[in-house]
């Protein structure tokens, strides 16, 4: 279920725009989820990280928070210097990952990235869950994925639209895996 809602948070957008804009606003949107998507995929050694250390961490009955706590700061930090990035080259970018013929799209890389971010996070944080066997969130992140789809389905009027939904689906998926973990705090995951 984690994976499911985690790729369906990843790819579900560009199918939906495929199918409800206009032709030439999904070459943008595709573009712009091009660009957007090289944060995520930089950011995407971190599970590999977190899942192992959290897990022999958890195993041993070690305290494992410090890992999601590093894992996140590097997420963070990371996320700050791509997005400065993005904000300011955003042509540059679609001009090397789309080509010169898609540049009305750069005005949408940073929503998009931004979007990524919330993602990047979203990732770590159930990696995390997933490494204590902890999957109370599960549930939620589906509800999450399916009020994106709906929302996009439903409202679906220009690529602006679609993005506002992107960064709330997303942003709603960190919170909502982020409020798990917290949960786990208060039963005692994080300390011994």
């Amino acid at each position: 279920g984690s994976a499911l809602a985690t790729t369906a948070l990843l790819s579900v957008d560009v199918v939906l725009a495929r199918h409800y804009l206009p032709p030439h606003q999904v070459g943008y949107y595709a573009a712009a989820s091009l660009a957007g998507r090289a944060i995520l995929f930089a950011m995407g050694f971190l599970p590999g990280v977190v899942i192992p250390k959290a897990s022999a961490l958890h195993a041993r009955g070690e305290h494992a928070g410090g890992v999601l706590a590093r894992a996140l700061a590097l997420t963070g930090a990371a996320s700050l210097a791509a997005l400065l990035v993005v904000a300011v080259v955003p042509t540059l970018i679609v001009r090397i990952v789309a080509g010169s013929q898609y540049l009305p799209a750069a005005h949408y890389v940073l929503p998009y990235a931004l979007a990524m971010v919330f993602l990047a996070g979203t990732s770590a944080l159930t990696s995390y869950r997933t490494s204590l066997h902890r999957f109370q969130y599960v549930v939620p992140l589906l509800g999450v994925v399916l009020a994106e789809i709906v929302a996009m389905v439903l409202w679906h009027p220009s690529v602006g639209a679609f993005l506002t939904i992107l960064i709330a689906a997303n942003a709603a998926a960190f919170v909502v895996t982020w409020l798990g973990a917290n949960s786990d705090r208060r039963h005692g995951l994080f300390v011994k």
